[in-house]
């Protein structure tokens, strides 16, 4: 199994201590992955130790921030989640990033942060899951508001996002 072949590698590398924290980052996603966030957060917590570089730590906060949010750990999210840099992630990664602030955000009952932060998750072309999940939490944000005007300013700011469909829908 993936789990065993990374334990393997992780006992092969820990003489030299090269690559630690990549090692730690994939142990912790294996875990994610397979949906034990709890044993996830330990690997995510070493490889950010481990890490170095500015770029590839904020992969793994995020990784460790989804991990926590899937714990209930919500403030512990908001940390970890605050300390991204976001310029250094990904197209891809930028999406989760601002898809888990916005479900951060709901959590909290911040119903504008949220739709904010869900606007700004844009899925990469052609990437019909990411736009249908992001189109779905947008729906359940829109909602929850009453009135129409802080939609309205969203709409002004958002005129190019994939979703501002929804948005006029909600409006109208």
């Amino acid at each position: 199994s993936a789990l065993e072949k990374i334990k393997s590698y992780e006992k092969k590398l820990s003489a030299t201590g090269s690559h630690t924290a990549q090692v730690q980052n994939i142990h912790g996603l294996i875990y994610f992955l397979t949906k034990r966030p709890l044993q996830a957060i330990n690997h995510f917590r070493k490889a950010i130790q481990a890490e170095t570089e500015i770029a590839p730590r904020q992969f793994v906060l995020y990784n460790l921030a989804a991990a926590l949010f899937e714990t209930g750990e919500l403030e512990e999210t908001r940390k970890n989640l605050a300390e991204i840099q976001s310029n250094f992630l990904d197209q891809p990664s930028l999406l989760k990033f601002f898809y888990l602030r916005s479900r951060l955000h709901e959590k909290d009952g911040l119903h504008l942060p949220a739709l904010e932060d869900a606007l700004k998750a844009t899925p990469v072309q052609d990437d019909l899951q990411s736009h249908n999940l992001i189109a779905n939490h947008i729906e359940q944000v829109l909602n929850q508001f009453k009135e129409t005007r802080p939609l309205e300013r969203l709409l002004s700011e958002h005129q190019n996002s994939p979703f501002k469909e929804l948005l006029e829908r909600r409006i109208n």
